[in-house]
C-alpha cells in the first residue's frame, strides 16, 4: 500500500490479507416435542450443499428438512453438514427430544346400513374434525378416515359431531382411560348414517391472481355430498370487471343475461364435476373488490340449502405473487355475518418457480385463536395431499411426490392450490381481527411465507349499534316462510324488521311496535326464495341479529 500526504514523501506498508478457507453453518436451536408432532430443522450459512443426517437413516438436503409425526425413535443429534465451493466442509448438531405418548384411534365412517360395522363398500370420512375433552384438543381423520390423538395418562371423552342435518352419529362419543404411556387405544369409531337426500355444493377457486390487464381463472367446483345422484344446473354470474374467454372456458354453457348456465347430470355421491371459467381483468380497476357468484340446483329438496350459493370476492392488485393467500368475504364483516356463522374461506395458491420440479411440497397454515377450529371445512385442492392437523390449529397438507413442473418448463402445470372454510368464533366483537399467513416448503427449501390476511369485523355505514343477543328468538327455522319473532327486554316504541340476503341486498323490510317489555310477531315472507337471510331487528337504536333460513 503507498500512501501520499499532500507534498511529503510517499510511504510504503505491507498489510496481509487472510482469505478464510472454511464456510460457516448454525443449525438449531434444541428441542424437545410431543410424540406427533412435525419436527423442523433449520440451518442458515454461507452458500453451498447443506446435508443432514439423523437417527433411523435420515438424510436429507436444504436448509429446511422436516419430519412430520415423530415418535421416541427420532430422538437424538441431527447433524447438517455445509460444503461450500472452496472452502473446508463444516458441520452443526441439533439435539432432538421426544415425549413419548400413548394413542388413541378410530375411524369415522359412512355407515349406509346403519349397523354401526364398516362394511365392505361402506367409505371412510376424510378431513373431519374430532374432539378430546379435556382440553378441547381437535384431530382431523386422514383419507382412510382415521383421527389420532397422542395423550399422556388420564381419562378422556372422544367426540363427534355430524356435518349436515338429518345425519346421525353413534355413538355420540367414547369414554377412554389411558392407564399408561405408549399404549394404543384403537377402535374409538363413529358410524355416521344419512339418509337418502340430495345435498350438493359449489365452490370458487380463484386458481390465478387477479391483475388489471391479465387473464385469471376460476375454478367452479359442484360436489355431491349426499347420498343419491344429482342432476341440475350450474350457474355463474362472474364479476363486470371480466371479460370471458369463451375460448377456453369450458364448453357446453348457455348465457342467461350475464349468467353462464351449465347443466350436469347423474352426479354420483362423493363426486365433483368441474367447470373452468377464464377472462382478462378490466384495466383501471387497480384496487377494485371484484365479486362472482355461483349457483347450484337442485335447491328445491336439497338437505343443506346453504352451501348450494358461493360468492367470491378478489382484490384487484398490481404486483405478481404466485405464491400467496386470499380470503373471502374481503376485508370487514359485520357483527351480523359474525352472529349469523359466516364462513371464511381461504385460497392458498402456490408455483413452482425454480429450475427443477418440486418432489415434495408442504403447506403449514396457523389457525387463528379468533376462529373455531370445530367449523373446519376442507373444499378444495389442486393435487392429492395429506392433510393433517397438530397443536390443536396447525394445519399441515403435505403433496408427497406431487413432482410439481417448474414455471419455466411448464408454467400451467407449475401451479397449486388449496381451498377451506371456517367461522369465526361467535364471541368475537367491534374491532376484533383475524389474521393469517401460510407458509410453503418445496422439497427442504427455505418456507416461502405468504402475505397476511387480515378480516375485521366491522360496523356496515350507517348503523350505530349492532349486537347479537339471546333476547332475539326466531322460530320454527328453518322452514318455508312462516316465522315467529320474539325479542325480549323491550321498550315501548317502533320496531323494524329488515330481511338481507348473504350479498348484502335488502330483500324485505316491514315496521311494528310494541307497547310491552316483549315483541311477538308474525313474519310471513313466503314470497322470497329459498335460502339464508339475516335478519335484523331494531328496537329503539338497538339491533339484533339471528340467521334465517327459508327452505321449501
Amino acid at each position: 500500500v503507498q500512501a501520499i500526504f499532500g507534498t511529503c514523501s510517499s510511504s510504503f506498508s505491507t498489510v496481509q490479507v487472510s482469505i478464510g478457507t472454511s464456510s460457516i453453518v448454525a443449525a438449531g436451536p434444541d428441542v424437545t416435542l410431543n410424540q406427533g408432532a412435525t419436527l423442523y430443522l433449520s440451518a442458515t450459512g454461507s452458500g453451498g450443499t447443506y446435508n443432514w443426517t439423523g437417527p433411523n437413516g435420515f438424510a436429507a438436503t436444504g436448509t429446511s428438512p422436516y419430519l412430520q409425526n415423530i415418535t421416541p425413535a427420532a430422538a437424538g443429534n441431527y447433524t447438517v453438514t455445509l460444503q461450500s465451493p472452496g472452502c473446508a466442509t463444516t458441520t452443526d448438531i441439533v439435539n432432538v427430544q421426544v415425549i413419548g405418548l400413548s394413542q388413541i384411534t378410530g375411524v369415522v365412517f359412512n355407515d349406509a346400513n346403519n349397523n354401526n360395522i364398516q362394511d365392505a363398500g361402506e367409505s371412510p370420512r376424510p378431513y373431519e374434525m374430532v374432539n378430546l375433552q379435556p382440553g378441547n384438543l381437535w384431530s382431523m381423520t386422514n383419507i382412510q378416515g382415521q383421527y389420532t390423538f397422542h395423550v399422556l395418562p388420564g381419562t378422556y371423552t372422544v367426540s363427534y359431531t355430524a356435518p349436515f342435518v338429518g345425519q346421525t352419529v353413534s355413538p355420540a362419543g367414547h369414554p377412554v382411560t389411558v392407564a399408561g404411556s405408549a399404549q394404543t387405544i384403537s377402535d374409538k369409531n363413529f358410524a355416521v348414517y344419512t339418509p337418502a337426500v340430495y345435498n350438493v355444493q359449489v365452490t370458487v377457486v380463484p386458481a390465478l391472481q387477479a391483475s388489471p390487464g391479465f387473464s385469471t381463472m376460476h375454478s367452479i367446483q359442484c360436489k355431491n355430498i349426499g347420498t343419491l345422484p344429482a342432476s341440475g344446473v350450474i350457474k355463474y354470474l362472474p364479476a363486470s370487471q371480466l371479460t370471458a374467454d369463451a375460448t377456453i372456458t369450458t364448453a357446453g354453457y348457455t348465457m342467461s343475461g350475464d349468467t353462464l348456465v351449465w347443466s350436469y347430470s347423474n352426479l354420483q355421491p362423493g363426486s365433483t364435476t368441474y367447470r373452468t371459467f377464464y377472462a382478462t381483468v378490466g384495466v383501471g380497476t387497480l384496487g377494485n373488490l371484484i365479486s362472482s357468484t355461483a349457483v347450484v340446483t337442485p335447491i328445491s329438496g336439497d338437505i343443506d340449502i346453504t352451501n348450494n350459493y358461493f360468492t367470491l370476492q378478489q382484490t384487484v392488485i398490481g404486483s405478481f405473487d404466485p405464491n400467496d393467500k386470499q380470503v373471502t368475504p374481503a376485508g370487514n364483516i359485520t357483527p351480523l355475518q359474525v352472529a349469523a356463522g359466516q364462513d371464511l374461506t381461504y385460497t392458498i395458491r402456490f408455483q413452482n418457480t425454480g429450475t427443477a420440479p418440486a418432489v415434495n411440497v408442504l403447506l403449514v397454515d396457523t389457525i387463528s385463536e379468533k376462529a373455531d377450529v370445530s367449523t373446519f371445512k376442507m373444499l378444495a385442492s389442486s393435487h392429492n395431499n395429506n392433510l393433517t392437523i397438530r397443536d390443536g390449529r396447525v394445519l399441515e397438507w403435505k403433496f408427497n411426490n406431487i413432482m410439481l413442473p417448474d414455471s419455466n418448463s411448464n408454467e400451467p402445470g407449475s401451479h397449486g392450490y388449496v381451498q377451506y372454510q371456517i367461522r369465526p368464533n361467535t364471541s368475537l366483537v367491534l374491532g376484533d381481527e383475524i389474521e393469517n399467513t401460510a407458509q410453503i416448503f418445496f422439497d427442504f427449501n427455505e418456507a416461502v411465507v405468504t402475505n397476511t390476511t387480515v378480516t375485521s369485523v366491522a360496523l356496515p355505514s350507517g348503523v350505530n349499534g349492532l349486537e347479537a343477543s339471546n333476547s332475539l328468538l326466531l322460530y320454527p327455522n328453518p322452514n318455508s316462510g312462516n316465522f315467529t319473532i320474539k325479542l325480549a327486554g323491550c321498550e315501548p316504541g317502533k320496531v323494524t324488521i329488515k330481511l338481507q340476503n348473504l350479498l348484502g341486498q335488502e330483500m324485505h323490510t316491514e315496521a311494528a311496535s310494541t307497547n310491552n317489555t316483549a315483541f311477538e310477531h308474525q313474519l310471513n315472507v313466503q314470497e322470497l326464495p329459498e335460502g339464508i337471510y339475516l335478519l335484523q331487528v331494531t328496537q329503539n337504536d338497538r339491533v339484533f341479529t339471528k340467521r334465517m333460513v327459508l327452505q321449501r
